[in-house]
């Protein structure tokens, strides 16, 4: 691993991550584009970029699940689009 060794707090929900944020007590990595507070400030993870592990947990017995692949790449097309903003 690279940089500063750091401790992961869990937190409620984004709100309360938020809190931390503004006492100067934590950085918050968020997906939500609207979460917002006064006094704190938006950055872009981009240098180096921030990596994305992401789990997907599939049912198969669930409806409509018949077509992982087709599903995979639905999720990769959203993800490289987000990725592209």
């Amino acid at each position: 691993s690279r940089g500063r060794r750091v401790e992961t707090v869990v937190v409620a929900d984004e709100r309360a991550g938020l809190a931390l944020v503004a006492a100067g007590q934590a950085v918050l990595v968020t997906a939500d584009a609207g979460l917002s507070a006064s006094r704190v400030e938006r950055r872009r993870a981009t240098d180096p970029p921030l990596p994305l592990r992401l789990r997907v947990v599939w049912n198969p017995r669930r409806p409509g699940s018949g077509d992982p692949a087709g599903t995979a790449r639905l999720l990769e097309d959203v993800l490289a689009r987000e990725a592209a903003r």
